[in-house]
């Protein structure tokens, strides 16, 4: 038996009922954008959680600022330079470096985690190219940034992340700033790829313009006083901020206004 049924019962009508989060989505994509970390609609849109705080009841609601690292996109350029001249539309990875390099391409498909190491003497001083998809048999994800990682300790001086989903362009995604890194559609990686199975070698270079610096942006804080006396606490949390390029409304700002709306009904 649930002893709390009757709250639950109250807390999910009034979820179900109201229009709250959707709400708090629109304004948050809608009039903040990316909310980028560092920009105006950052600390515009964390303004905007506390009002909205403050106005669930929660009286301590508030912001504090602390540093992280940043970053501003600059143009990128992906160029084949042999067998063929061709250029193709690229964007930076978030947090890449600015940088230029010219080599050989390193094609690692889906990037499985036994290919860095036997081949990393190919890898070394080259460019690798890995795909989003998942590698057939892996049971677990395999994120980009570690398919970045394993690539950089295998000595590449420069990335492309392959979508592998048809029609969507290039992806996005954040990366460590240590080497040039861009994202490339899927049908531009396909035509390299068929490129490189035709000819054996293939010579790319990666242009990336972007600038990383200190930045300022915040953590949004409210409290909802609990009333049995425990000193248990529960927290729960979302980041707020999305690509500078697209403005998140499924990740995160979804996750950003759910936790506005427990902070609501919890405390009604």
């Amino acid at each position: 038996m649930n002893p709390y049924s009757e709250v639950d019962k109250k807390i999910l009508g009034e979820i179900y009922s109201g229009n709250e989060p959707m709400e708090n989505l629109e304004v948050l994509c809608d009039v903040y954008g990316a909310r980028w970390p560092g920009t105006p609609e950052d600390i515009g849109s964390v303004k905007f959680m506390v009002d909205k705080l403050k106005e669930y009841g929660l009286e301590d609601a508030h912001y504090e600022p602390f540093k992280i690292p940043g970053w501003e996109r600059g143009p990128a350029k992906l160029e084949v330079t042999s067998p063929i001249q061709m250029e193709f539309d690229v964007i930076s990875l978030p947090f890449s470096i600015g940088g230029e390099i010219e080599a050989k391409l390193v094609d690692l498909g889906p990037g499985p985690l036994d290919i860095y190491e036997k081949r990393k003497a190919e890898i070394d001083g080259n460019v690798v190219m890995c795909s989003s998809a998942r590698p057939l048999g892996m049971t677990r994800s395999l994120h980009r940034t570690e398919k970045f990682n394993r690539s950089v300790l295998a000595g590449a001086k420069g990335w492309i992340f392959m979508n592998h989903y048809p029609a969507y362009g290039p992806p996005t995604g954040g990366v460590s700033p240590i080497i040039p890194s861009i994202g490339l559609a899927y049908e531009d990686g396909a035509f390299i790829q068929r490129l490189l199975r035709r000819e054996g070698e293939v010579t790319v270079k990666v242009t990336t313009t972007d600038r990383n610096m200190e930045v300022t942006t915040h953590n949004v804080i409210g409290d909802v006083d609990g009333t049995s006396g425990d000193r248990e606490y529960v927290v729960t949390g979302s980041h707020y901020d999305g690509h500078d390029i697209s403005q998140g409304a499924v990740d995160p700002a979804s996750g950003a206004v759910v936790v506005l709306e427990m902070a609501r009904v919890i405390n009604m």
